[in-house]
């Protein structure tokens, strides 16, 4: 590649598997942030039955 050292393409390639990393982690603690406030709301409305409904959303 004209214009681009080895170093400079590891560099960028290390900075993308980072973002896709970071992005695959933040979106998993949205679904898990997403899955306990269903879980909260089903016990609070379903109170014992609450947790049966857990991944029935």
């Amino acid at each position: 590649m004209p214009g681009s050292s080895p170093v400079d393409w590891i560099s960028n390639l290390g900075g993308n598997i980072m973002t896709a990393a970071e992005h695959r982690v933040y979106s998993r603690v949205r679904e898990t942030r997403k899955t306990l406030r269903d879980w909260h709301a089903h016990v609070r409305g379903g109170g014992i039955h609450g947790p049966l409904y857990i991944g029935r959303t």
